[in-house]
């Protein structure tokens, strides 16, 4: 276990659904009212015909430090965030982040007719790559894995606590840092060239908790859900481990 680094958070989504609302354009300027704090302001406009693609955001922005967007749809609410390297071990502060920023956008959302709420988190656990592969089959019996597997994933959803569903995603991964000097990229494009860091490699592990149990049951969605779910969340981050993942037994805790 000594060649398996610390749980890190990389990104993640908070997405609210809910009916239709072909008018949503027109609310732009309550969104940037209330959320100009945590949000560069005035927002992007989409420019696409309201009779059209629901899916597609109608207007969006980015925070001031570029790590989070906000998209607004007719049909969904999606803030995306990615979590850089001084940051993404602290949890308290990702999850104080997260409730100050979900809040605000609470009372916006409640207005539409809302469907389900989902919070999804993308965990790292970054590792030798030599060693994964023995891990993944060590701690999941697949007999497919060799020391020569390049890719590898594990899927698998159940009900959580009869109020949701959890949607578990582990994979392999590998990431190699780009990073450009901005003002020289500007001055001089022709002759940039990037800076490039060590590769890393490990195991994500992609939570999905998500309140569409309610909706599949024919029942409406409950406020309560709003604080729930991101409780419920940072609860099974708090108690498992890539082994719990690996394994499925993330059952045990939840009953």
């Amino acid at each position: 276990m000594e060649q398996l680094k610390p749980l890190f958070i990389a990104q993640s989504q908070v997405v609210f659904t809910f009916e239709q609302n072909a008018g949503i354009r027109k609310e732009v300027f309550d969104y940037e009212e209330k959320l100009k704090e945590y949000l560069k302001t005035p927002f992007q406009f989409i420019s696409i015909p309201e009779n059209i693609h629901p899916e597609i955001p109608r207007f969006e922005s980015t925070s001031h430090n570029g790590h989070s967007k906000l998209s607004v749809s007719q049909v969904q609410v999606n803030f995306l965030t990615g979590y850089s390297e001084n940051f993404k071990q602290n949890i308290s502060e990702i999850r104080s982040y997260l409730t100050e920023r979900v809040k605000a956008l609470q009372s916006l959302v409640s207005r539409q007719k809302v469907q389900y709420l989902a919070y999804i988190v993308e965990l790292g656990f970054e590792c030798e790559k030599e060693w994964i592969n023995e891990f993944i089959k060590q701690h999941t019996n697949v007999f497919a894995v060799k020391d020569d597997t390049i890719d590898f994933t594990l899927l698998y959803s159940f009900p959580y606590k009869d109020k949701y569903y959890l949607n578990v995603k582990c994979s392999k991964y590998m990431v190699q840092p780009i990073e450009f000097d901005l003002n020289t990229l500007l001055n001089n494009p022709q002759i940039q060239s990037p800076t490039i860091g060590p590769t890393s490699h490990g195991i994500s592990v992609t939570l999905d908790l998500n309140s569409r149990y309610h909706l599949n049951k024919g029942m409406q969605f409950q406020e309560s859900f709003f604080e729930e779910i991101q409780n419920e969340i940072f609860e099974i981050v708090k108690n498992n481990n890539l082994q719990n993942y690996l394994k499925g037994e993330l059952y045990e805790h939840v009953k």
